[in-house]
């Protein structure tokens, strides 16, 4: 009975009802008191008629506090619907946070995958909540073991808010701490410590999300309350295998699938279907069509795990997202992938990744960059320190045109991710696109010419052979097995197109570019017609001409 006494206060306190309850009270006795002292002359009964009428409102005004959480100082949220969403018009007031990788603690140093799961979590549970904005996990990652001070992360990333922790696993004994940090006093608003047993570990995130939720004083609906205690996955060992399996798929390497492969048909044989392990099978699959493994294998499997997922959660949006991608990069079915990554972001306003992909959609693909300027922006709130979000800064200027605003986008790409050839490449392209071709070389030459078979290498070093004039060397690097990647992606055979036509070999770049355009869904009007100066070659063949009016019809066609 204590206990439920104690909840029941705590509830009153959290619903504002004191507030509401003091409120009323003091409004009422100074009324009945003007009433007592301005009209109790003309008629000495109106301060009790007055008292009567507030005892009778007294309790409904409770009710009313009780049922909408009266806050007048938050306003109400917007609806969009069916839209895809941006940031919501009370953007302005709303409180931001950045979830800081918790520290591994454990004994064992290879228990760091239990920690970085921890972190997500608590990502995803913090992003259920309308009125707080949550650094997605990619940024958040970037920061591991990073030694800056609290202050400058939060003055980089444009929160208010630091949340940092630990976990200690040793065994099946289980330890979390975390303290909640305003970033801008550099005060500590809140710290715990959790004790327990691997087996409260959904118990021990769900305590850590909620507290926070409460220390920053934010209302959630019903349905986000709902979304905070959602569990993934039950079981714990299933769990582990699960985390461990998040961790391989992002390294992105063969052996580093197979063994995510490995650990996510161990956790099902725990558990049964279960979504979100059919999700990171999927993604698993889709890191190997990536990376050119066994492309046409990863697809089908990827498309059979999605159907499982789905058919298990129509709205998972990880698993609408890869689709969309799918469809996206290796189907050429640009306007299905929208749909797609629309519907994924009505299910997540927040998730990444379906935001990236649409965005990418939008900005390269469809050629309709005013309708991925909203969706950068976000981005820029949500995962400012992924590499694709910086992509997408330079992207939205470069497939407008500005190639020199283009270039100092991507320039800053390169210093943020200097060993990665593609953004190099697109980097010397939009340099080149400039005019300045002697800078543009030097910018390739800068670290090396990469080697290997990968589309990446590959494109890298045709764009240095006809920036050289190397019409041979450039057609060198089409293989029989590069061509079949190029023809699959529109957005490749772009890119391979363009520097064959800069160095005169217009019927090769044509036949890429209808394969760009006709199987690979670049629809790109604008920059086939107009934007492309090395397509310049092109225009007035008669091929071409009717292939830009075939882009032309269906990118007015394109519905965003």
């Amino acid at each position: 009975m204590a206990s439920k006494l104690s909840s029941l206060l705590a509830e009153l306190k959290r619903r504002k009802v004191y507030h509401v309850a003091v409120t009323y009270a003091v409004v009422a006795a100074g009324t009945i008191g003007l009433a007592n002292d301005a009209l109790g002359q003309i008629w000495e009964r109106l301060p009790l008629v007055v008292l009567v009428l507030f005892l009778i409102g007294f309790p409904i005004a409770l009710v009313l506090a009780w049922a909408y959480e009266v806050r007048p100082e938050e306003p109400g949220r917007v609806d969009v619907g069916g839209a895809v969403p941006t940031e919501p018009s009370t953007a302005g007031n709303r409180k931001s946070i950045v979830v800081l990788p918790f520290d591994n603690m454990s004994p064992d140093p290879g228990d760091a995958y239990f920690a970085d799961g921890l972190t997500e979590e608590i990502i995803t549970h913090l992003s259920c909540c309308g009125l707080l904005r949550v650094i997605s996990r990619n940024s958040a990652m970037v920061l591991k073991g990073t030694q800056k001070s609290t202050q400058a992360i939060a003055e980089e990333l444009d929160v208010q808010y630091v949340l940092e922790g630990s976990v200690r696993k040793a065994g099946t004994d289980l330890r979390i701490t975390a303290q909640l940090i305003d970033a801008i006093s550099d005060e500590h608003l809140w710290a715990e410590k959790y004790d327990g047993v691997l087996q409260d570990v959904f118990g021990m995130q769900e305590s850590v999300s909620k507290s926070i939720v409460e220390a920053l004083e934010l209302r959630l609906t019903s349905a986000e309350e709902q979304r905070i205690g959602e569990r993934r996955i039950e079981d714990v060992q299933a769990y582990q295998w699960y985390l461990k399996a998040q961790g391989e798929i992002l390294s992105a390497t063969p052996d580093a699938l197979r063994r995510a492969q490995q650990y996510l048909d161990a956790a099902i044989e725990i558990t049964g279907p279960n979504p979100y392990l059919f999700a990171g099978l999927a993604l698993a699959q889709w890191q190997r069509a990536n990376l050119g493994i066994a492309q046409e294998e990863a697809l089908a499997l990827g498309d059979d795990y999605l159907s499982k997922a789905l058919a298990l959660d129509p709205d998972l949006p990880l698993a609408l997202a890869l689709r969309g991608s799918i469809e996206l990069m290796f189907r050429g079915n640009t306007q299905k992938a929208a749909s797609l990554l629309k519907r994924a972001l009505v299910a997540n306003p927040n998730e990444p990744f379906a935001l990236t992909l649409l965005a990418a959609a939008y900005v390269n693909y469809a050629g309709k960059t005013a309708a991925a300027r909203p969706l950068v922006e976000l981005l820029v709130r949500l995962d400012p320190l992924s590499v694709l979000t910086h992509w997408l800064l330079g992207a939205v200027p470069f497939f407008e045109g500005d190639f020199q605003k283009a270039s100092v986008e991507w320039q800053r790409l390169c210093k943020v991710a200097p060993d990665v050839p593609l953004w190099r490449l697109g980097y010397a392209l939009a340099v080149s696109y400039t005019g300045d071709r002697e800078r543009a070389l030097a910018i390739l030459d800068d670290t090396g010419v990469p080697g290997g078979e990968d589309a990446g290498p590959r494109l890298y070093r045709m764009l240095k052979s006809a920036l050289e004039n190397d019409r041979g060397g450039a057609l060198r690097e089409i293989t029989p097995e590069f061509r079949e990647t190029l023809i699959r992606d529109g957005s490749w055979a772009h890119l391979a197109a363009a520097p064959l036509a800069f160095v005169g070999a217009v019927d090769e770049s044509i036949d890429l570019l209808e394969h760009a355009v006709r199987r690979g869904g670049f629809i790109n009007f604008p920059m086939l017609a107009e934007h492309d100066p090395f397509l310049a070659k092109l225009r007035g063949d008669p091929r071409y001409e009717a292939l830009v009016a075939e882009a032309q019809e269906r990118w007015e066609a394109f519905e965003v």
